[in-house]
């Protein structure tokens, strides 16, 4: 696939830890200004492709390119400029308020020990403001609920301008309002032009949200395309389950039914 139309591309990559073999010669694109969410059973290699991807793995082979170059031609820097990771909801807590939080996001953006300006703190006021999370500025971080907690990490990414958003299960932690909050907000920010990639694991809510799925299986992306790619015999191959795709009785869309295999 072409740089014109690719954010992100994954080329042969091969990441080995502990003598186990996690990506094996991995191929993927991930198409600018869309939602593509990542699925696969546990072990598949989901978070792995995308700590590729945010810089804190580095594969033993193959390439990553963001629009075309090399990461590993661009500083550090550049690539936190361009490239924002929000990780699965740490259990430590941030002795931080809501604010303080966001601003971090402004970092990469920001001259070596220097104060944040004006348009630093504008930027992160609306990013609070786009996260729905303004009115709890000054609410300490700790006090959140999880859902709170995830906007408030998604405020923070986008403080920081970029281009693609990582987001490895941010659904994991929270209710069913906070989930469809969450994956409202989602489908808002690559309306507004960032490129969004993702892992979650409940395959309804994946194709719900996705633009484009890509499909892994041990160390492999296996299937990438429409969400119209998932299919029963796919889901059984993959994960194992018996899949049903039924009408959804008010989006234009199947709802995924799983069971076990008889």
């Amino acid at each position: 696939m072409s740089a014109a139309i690719a954010a992100l591309e994954a080329v042969d990559i091969v990441v080995e830890r502990g003598g186990h073999l996690i990506l094996n010669n991995l191929n993927c694109t991930v198409p600018v200004g869309s939602v593509s969410v990542i699925v696969g059973p546990n072990g598949a290699g989901k978070s792995t492709l995308l700590h590729s991807f945010a810089s804190i793995i580095t594969p033993n082979q193959g390439d990553l390119l963001l629009n075309g170059s090399s990461l590993d031609k661009v500083t550090r820097r550049h690539r936190a400029q361009k490239i924002a990771w929000v990780e699965q909801m740490a259990e430590a807590e941030i002795d931080l308020t809501v604010a303080q939080v966001v601003l971090l996001g402004r970092t990469p953006q920001m001259a070596p020990l220097s104060a944040p300006s004006r348009a630093d703190l504008e930027m992160a006021e609306r990013s609070m403001q786009t996260t729905g999370t303004e009115s709890l500025a000054n609410r300490d971080y700790a006090s959140l609920s999880g859902g709170e907690k995830q906007r408030v990490l998604l405020a923070r990414a986008l403080a920081q301008e970029p281009e693609v958003l990582l987001l490895d299960e941010p659904l994991n932690h929270l209710d069913l309002q906070a989930a469809f909050e969450v994956l409202s907000l989602i489908r808002t920010l690559a309306v507004s032009g960032i490129t969004v990639l993702a892992a979650i694991h409940d395959l309804d809510r994946a194709i719900g949200v996705a633009d484009h799925l890509l499909v892994m299986s041990q160390g492999q992306v296996v299937a990438s395309g429409p969400p119209a790619i998932l299919d029963a015999q796919l889901v059984e191959q993959v994960f194992a389950v018996q899949a049903d795709f039924v009408a959804h009785p008010r989006q234009n869309r199947p709802l995924v039914v799983i069971s076990q295999l008889e």
